[in-house]
């Protein structure tokens, strides 16, 4: 019976309260088999249900299909607000239906986003582009030209993305496959309305060194960890700043 489901896969699957048109989803079946087994963006999904609370104003880096989205504007309720950011254009239509399944508004911003708040992007990461790593989900920017076909989304900074959508965030969500690693040169400087970051850290892409720095990169801002699950932190502004 198992086995005939995942090879069928049902039309509609539901993952934290949010409705997934898992059938027509552009996923390959790998991916869709995942979702059906629970195993999907599972350490941030925990994080998520621990920590975010209804009424937040989310910025959310890596927006993707919107699975995480959805599920994050199903927590933050009518009182709160998601702007989610995500390169890949192509997935765009995607991103809308399952908003529209599930009745939700989340503005969702083609760019290539630089997580610090700062009026330009580094050079050094202007000169990267997007690379997308086809029904997996894990596109990322890297050094060199754009995958043929795929639009070059540009580049924007966090603090560029929340003046142009009148955001003013408590809670940021960082998913971007290892572009993360921009605080270790770059301090995030986090506006004072930030509370409370979920981040996914990338040691396999980056190396277990980088990843440590970039933790303490987010620790010198004046956060603290208040949760974890594999790779992905929770930080919490600390009380004795």
């Amino acid at each position: 019976m198992l086995m005939s489901l995942l090879n069928r896969f049902p039309e509609q699957f539901e993952v934290d309260g949010a409705v997934l048109p898992l059938r027509q989803m552009p996923l390959d079946r790998k991916t869709k088999r995942r979702i059906l087994r629970g195993g999907y963006e599972t350490a941030e999904r925990r994080l998520v249900a621990k920590f975010v609370k209804e009424g937040d104003r989310i910025l959310e880096f890596g927006g993707s299909l919107g699975v995480v989205s959805s599920i994050l504007a199903k927590r933050v309720g009518s009182a709160g607000r998601v702007v989610s950011v995500e390169p890949d254009s192509s997935l765009r239509p995607a991103f809308d239906y399952q908003m529209q399944l599930n009745g939700l508004k989340v503005d969702c911003v083609c760019a290539l986003g630089c997580p610090i708040w700062a009026d330009v992007v580094p050079d050094e990461w202007k000169s990267k582009s997007f690379s997308n790593q086809g029904h997996s989900l894990s596109g990322r920017a890297e050094s060199g030209s754009a995958e043929s076909g795929v639009d070059s989304a540009p580049w924007k900074t966090a603090l560029e993305i929340c003046r142009e959508s009148s955001l003013e965030p408590n809670v940021l969500i960082v998913d971007i496959e290892g572009a993360e690693t921009v605080w270790c040169e770059h301090a995030p400087k986090f506006p004072e309305s930030v509370d409370l970051l979920i981040v996914e850290f990338h040691p396999e892409i980056n190396g277990e060194d980088v990843a440590g720095q970039t933790v303490q990169a987010v620790v010198n801002e004046g956060f603290e960890v208040v949760g974890f699950s594999r790779t992905v932190l929770a930080f919490q502004k600390s009380k004795a700043r």
